[in-house]
């Protein structure tokens, strides 16, 4: 390839353009304070999930929002018990999301996820939903699904459901022996 001096300047500065905004676009809008201290997941990676949790456990009905449940950090607690790569993975998914230069690029906001109001999250988040990109419905899905699964596994809302809660399984067998057959 033939490159002429003023094409591999374009491309230099359009590189420069892109890592500039790559840094801006790293920001974090609003910060959320954990309520226990983070074992996973930094500050920034953090605040965009409690913020994801609230846009898909908002509450109401009397059911208390996701943050009142502490969801976020039950995720973060989780996160700590599994194989250090799926945290990572978590992890840069949910900086895809924050990335302000993502948000430019896939929606056409130059903004952090959560730096946006709640009703403009709604949007973004449902834009990630129907993204004609894969990658984009994947990190929904499975954020979504984390965030769904983590609130309605949590203790209090089992009665308001009617779950009894898990069986005792104390007097099952623990292993295939006679008793089996």
């Amino acid at each position: 390839m033939d490159l002429k001096r003023r094409t591999l300047l374009g491309l230099g500065l359009g590189g420069t353009v892109l890592l500039t905004l790559g840094v801006v676009g790293s920001t974090c809008g609003i910060a959320k304070t954990p309520s226990t201290p983070l074992k996973v997941l930094s500050d920034k990676q953090f605040s965009t999930l409690a913020a994801i949790a609230e846009r898909v456990n908002p509450g109401g009905d009397g059911f208390p929002p996701a943050s009142e449940l502490g969801v976020a950090e039950a995720i973060d607690a989780v996160l700590a018990t599994l194989h250090p790569g799926i945290a990572s993975e978590i992890g840069q998914a949910l900086m895809l999301v924050e990335n302000a230069v993502a948000g430019l690029l896939f929606g056409g906001r130059l903004k952090a996820f959560t730096e946006h109001p709640p009703d403009v999250q709604e949007i973004v988040w449902a834009e990630w939903a129907e993204s004609s990109l894969a990658t984009r419905r994947t990190v929904y899905k499975a954020l979504t699904g984390l965030c769904t699964a983590t609130y309605w596994s949590n203790q209090e809302l089992w009665e308001s459901v009617g779950y009894p809660g898990p069986p005792d399984v104390s007097s099952l067998p623990t292993s295939i022996g006679e008793e089996w057959l």
